[in-house]
């Protein structure tokens, strides 16, 4: 890998990034070429998820919804771990009560719209029930 190239700004000499095609347009950076519908489903997952962390559940569900309707599957998904009683468990989320029947919905929606991995999240939900 070779040194970035370097342009001076006033007295500073800041880098030059620039794009390495060879990087795979699935990291974080799809937002760049998706449609500007597939970049706002992402900026609203982006900030759910940020709130979520927080483990504010509410209004990480309302962007998810927000991305949902705009046609994210992904969201979906989402959706369903804002009532999902094994990540409430994984996070000691306190305050809400978690609704499996809900968590089973949205990740079935998922799974209709092609998300696949929701499929595992259906099965780690099943295994919770079953206990």
């Amino acid at each position: 890998m070779t040194a970035p190239a370097v342009r001076p700004v006033g007295n500073a000499v800041r880098p030059v990034v620039q794009a390495n095609p060879a990087i795979s347009v699935a990291s974080a950076n799809t937002a760049t070429t998706a449609t500007a519908n597939e970049a706002e489903q992402l900026r609203l997952i982006r900030k759910g998820d940020r709130f979520y962390k927080l483990g504010d559940l509410a209004s990480a569900r309302l962007f998810y919804l927000r991305a949902y309707h705009a046609g994210s599957a992904m969201a979906a998904m989402a959706v369903g771990r804002t009532y999902d009683p094994v990540y409430f468990e994984k996070l000691g989320v306190r305050g809400f009560q978690p609704d499996p029947q809900k968590a089973l919905e949205w990740y079935n929606k998922a799974l209709s719209s092609g998300f696949s991995l929701a499929r595992t999240k259906v099965a780690d939900l099943n295994r919770w029930l079953g206990r």
